[in-house]
């Protein structure tokens, strides 16, 4: 019988419980259903994942072995354990999908040891392409594949999905749920969920739009409220994380899903990510459904405090917006979490300032709301990148060297040396000054030390004196050990 073995690489910073590998997931779902035998391994929860591989490669009747790639340095160890395949099967096919190989797939496939791309939506190409290779059939024929032949690289026809659907879902249990359940703000028993993909908007910093041509699939209501149901009596969880880029795109789908989880009573509490463009517009009836359902925390991507910078971003919202979904946050008890950029090419400092600003507005709102200021991270192939080589950005040429892509890594010539310590001091002073879920998620020593160096913070931030901040290393340990 013929099977695929799948592999999800490890990060260079690890987190304790890391999310559900949905995009193998995914994959695994389709396979499933086509009969093909299938082994997941997870390198960021199994010690052993290089040595499982070996293992798995070893049975004859593999025929394809595949991994996910994305931007930065999971692509260590995903190299790394191509490699090791290679040199143990020269015979095995090796494919690797992911957003990163779906925005550079002729870059991709240069990379010696990796014979096919899957470009977007894997599940359908990676279970035809198996299909394909395990009956002798021309495995080149498969749409969404980027693959080389006689030197030369061969594009394929995009996979075009026409049916909104998902197309078999995600099976939970192929992997061992149990590891992934984590603590949070949401609840002391969470577990990821993904109930659609995909986003139709053009942010100008965001690759996910152009990965799926600006187009969303979803799972209907009725299915999410079953498999929700079935993992809250299975696993016992009181929490669900929506890992769907845009959660709220369909309100019609989301007021469906909120009426049949209020008449099944099912108690759970959800956080998910919503566009400020959506809630600020909300009405009082919606919102109070919202809440009756268990929505308990709204994630926001507010990125900016000044207007002219999120109308460069095609963010669809404004500074004024912003304070409008943060006071309805407030106001009907959800748990606002705000998201913020800076180091942008054409940010002045007149622009942090009101990014800073906004930060201290929201603070006053609720000061139990998380708000997050990040380094701007100029992503390939995505608007805001190509925008970036105007003033002086280069990106890697080679597979190999976006590994390191990482914000400490990345030479952006338009922050000069002070400001760029500026953006490394505000982006740590801002994690601990303003994120109060940190602490709730941490143990009691550690929640000690958070609120002690968010004391810290926060003084620095009122004062804005971010110069000298010696205590900075420190913190940045302490940060490393959480």
């Amino acid at each position: 019988m013929a099977k695929v073995v799948l592999y999800n690489p490890k990060e260079k910073a690890r987190l304790k419980i890391p999310y559900l590998p949905f995009s193998l997931m995914t994959v695994a779902s389709s396979l499933k259903v086509l009969k093909i035998d299938f082994s997941v391994i997870d390198s960021r929860i199994e010690q052993d994942a290089h040595e499982r591989v070996l293992a798995e490669i070893k049975n004859p009747d593999v025929v394809l072995f595949g991994t996910t790639m994305m931007t930065g340095s999971v692509l260590y160890d995903a190299l790394d354990v191509i490699r090791m395949v290679r040199k143990e099967r020269p015979d095995l096919k090796i494919a690797v999908g992911g957003v990163h190989v779906s925005m550079l797939p002729e870059q991709s496939i240069e990379h010696e040891d990796i014979d096919i791309v899957v470009v977007g939506a894997g599940e359908e190409t990676t279970a035809e392409l198996a299909r394909r290779i395990a009956s002798n059939d021309n495995w080149e024929q498969t749409t969404g594949i980027v693959y080389k032949k006689d030197g030369k690289v061969i594009v394929n026809p995009p996979r075009i999905k026409e049916n909104e659907s998902l197309y078999e879902g995600v099976d939970y249990n192929i992997v061992d749920m149990k590891r992934y359940v984590k603590k949070e703000a949401t609840g002391d028993r969470c577990l990821d969920f993904l109930s659609s993909r995909g986003c139709p908007h053009p942010c100008t910093y965001c690759a996910i739009a152009e990965v799926w041509g600006r187009r969303m699939l979803y799972y209907e209501p009725k299915r999410m409220v079953d498999e929700l149901e079935y993992l809250s009596k299975k696993m016992n969880i009181d929490g669900i994380h929506f890992l769907d880029d845009n959660f709220f795109v369909k309100r019609e789908r989301v007021e469906a899903f909120c009426d049949a989880i209020i008449a099944r009573g099912i108690k759970l509490k959800f956080w998910a990510m919503c566009r400020i463009q959506y809630f600020w517009k909300y009405d009082e009836k919606f919102l109070l459904k919202l809440k009756q359902a268990g929505f308990s925390t709204i994630n926001f991507g507010a990125e900016s405090g000044s207007g002219p910078v999120l109308e460069r971003l095609k963010r669809n919202h404004t500074p004024e917006q912003i304070l409008i979904t943060a006071e309805q946050c407030n106001k009907y008890g959800f748990r606002g979490q705000f998201s913020f950029m800076m180091g942008l090419p054409y940010e002045t400092e007149d622009d942090l300032e009101q990014t800073m600003a906004m930060i201290d507005k929201i603070h006053a709102i609720n000061p139990n709301f998380d708000m997050q200021l990040f380094p701007f991270t100029p992503f390939p192939k995505t608007e805001l990148a190509e925008e970036s080589a105007a003033y002086g950005f280069k990106e890697p040429t080679k597979l190999e060297e976006w590994a390191r892509f990482e914000y400490g890594n990345i030479v952006m010539p338009w922050l000069s040396p002070a400001m760029r310590r500026r953006v490394d001091t505000l982006t740590t002073l801002a994690w601990f000054g303003f994120t109060s879920e940190t602490a709730l998620k941490l143990g009691r020593l550690y929640s000690m030390a958070f609120k002690f160096f968010g004391t810290i913070a926060r003084l620095r931030w009122k004062l804005r004196f971010f110069d000298h901040a010696y205590e900075w290393k420190l913190i940045n340990v302490f940060a490393r050990s959480c």
